[in-house]
């Protein structure tokens, strides 16, 4: 895309910080879709194509602002001129004694100010012409570009995938943990009552227990250990821990009514 290096021109500003979107007050395609006059129009990081195109968009955008810098600067300048003049014409009308200052001639004023139009003119076709390539070069790679997005959510769902099967062997895992956790505390005495023979109750009983939990923290982790082991109530508390645990002591409670004592 160096054409566009070697035929650009600085644009005007029709407001300070905008650069120009139309000509001689015709409708301009940058006005009609102002979104191609951000600078975020064009993604950054998807595509090699993409990046260059989004280097170039930009590099005609700040070439518009500097542009537009200036000539708001010359504007201002030559606003002042005229202002201090004026000033000094009123004063010598009313019988004052005062040199007049020196101010850019007219024919030269009206020519600065011409070619910064003309600039401007040019760089608005440059900026238009480009946007509506990009476009073009976007149509064209689509299908493509598409493709390669595909390719990309196959691989995104099966690691989605794996991570959920990963997830649910963690969870059957801990589960197990909180199965065999809750009958080493009653066969131990921990629960259920220390020396009552139906306390004791057959690990095969406990299928299901802690099964198809959420995820708990470290933090939860101690807190569940506290409640199964008799250091906390076995009763609802906050956290997923303790819910944990509550559903648990009520499967045990369950269990130890349909078990017969020894």
């Amino acid at each position: 895309m160096g054409k566009y290096v070697e035929t650009a021109f600085p644009p005007e500003m029709t407001r300070r910080g905008d650069p120009p979107l139309a000509t001689h007050g015709e409708i301009s395609f940058l006005t009609e879709a102002p979104a191609v006059n951000d600078p975020g129009w064009l993604p950054e990081g998807k595509h090699p194509a993409l990046d260059e195109l989004r280097a170039e968009h930009l590099r005609l955008l700040a070439m518009a602002r500097e542009a537009g810098a200036e000539e708001s600067e010359v504007e201002r300048r030559l606003a002042e001129e005229d202002a201090a003049y004026t000033a000094a014409v009123n004063a010598e009308l009313a019988g004052n004694q005062v040199v007049l200052p020196e101010r850019t001639d007219p024919v030269v004023k009206a020519q600065m100010l011409r070619d910064l139009r003309e600039r401007s003119m040019a760089v608005v076709r440059l900026r238009e012409q480009f946007t509506k390539q990009a476009i073009a070069t976007i149509q064209e790679h689509y299908e493509e570009w598409i493709a390669d997005l595909d390719i990309q959510d196959a691989a995104a769902a099966d690691a989605v995938d794996e991570a959920q099967r990963a997830l649910a062997e963690a969870k059957a895992a801990l589960g197990q943990s909180v199965q065999l956790r809750l009958w080493l505390d009653r066969t131990s005495g921990r629960r259920g009552g220390k020396g009552t023979a139906g306390r004791h109750i057959a690990y095969s009983d406990l299928d299901g227990v802690g099964l198809d939990i959420p995820p708990i923290t470290e933090s939860d982790a101690s807190t569940f250990a506290d409640v199964a082991r008799g250091r906390q109530p076995l009763t609802p508390q906050s956290g997923r821990a303790a819910e944990l645990a509550e559903r648990a002591y009520h499967h045990d409670t369950q269990t130890q009514e349909t078990t017969p004592h020894e």
